[in-house]
């Protein structure tokens, strides 16, 4: 899967755990453009780590929750 596409995939779940019905809403209530945070909930837009910050923070995750790196096998 694109890396946009799985970043997308994940914000989108991240945002409906957190109790939010769209990623809109989200957007709004956390004052954030709502078509920037919608591209990249549909892995359009891959967010720098500026970005990443704010969206973490906004939903009291980790950065490594929001973006999860797959460990590699040796």
């Amino acid at each position: 899967m694109d890396i946009k596409k799985a970043f997308g995939k994940n914000l989108r779940a991240i945002i409906k755990s957190k109790g939010y019905k769209t990623v809109e809403i989200f957007a709004h209530e956390n004052e954030f453009e709502k078509s920037w945070v919608y591209r990249m909930a549909r892995g359009e837009r891959e967010p720098g780590l500026t970005a990443l910050v704010r969206l973490a923070r906004a939903l009291g995750v980790t950065l490594e929750d929001l973006y999860p790196m797959k460990k590699r096998r040796r």
